[in-house]
């Protein structure tokens, strides 16, 4: 390792950014400790549809209306995987398991 790269690592293996100087740590803050952020912030609400992300809304309404998977992807600029990962959260919360039961659902558009 060249002297350059040595002074860009940190002791603990870390880069150090340009013109920054290493920091350490300290404990968190008391209102810090114990709180976790899990993902996307979840809608709360009486209608099922509250609880789905912006970004699961997205997928259903055209899942519902018939589309296919790659078909929403295209639309949406997804991979069909990262389609079907977001209709499967929505299914959960929804309490469904098929596209099926999705198109008897009122999604309000």
């Amino acid at each position: 390792m060249g002297a350059r790269r040595r002074a860009a690592v940190g002791a603990g293996g870390e880069r150090a950014l340009p013109g920054h100087r290493h920091r350490r740590r300290g404990p968190l803050p008391a209102r810090a400790r114990g709180t976790r952020r899990s993902g996307p912030a979840v809608r709360t609400g009486t209608h099922p549809m509250e609880r789905l992300t912006s970004q699961e809304l997205q997928v259903v309404r055209p899942a519902a209306d018939g589309d296919t998977s790659r078909e929403i992807a295209a639309q949406l600029f997804l991979s069909p995987r990262t389609v079907e990962h977001h209709l499967y959260r929505a299914f959960r919360k929804l309490g469904i398991r098929s596209r099926r039961e999705l198109s008897r659902i009122d999604l309000g558009h």
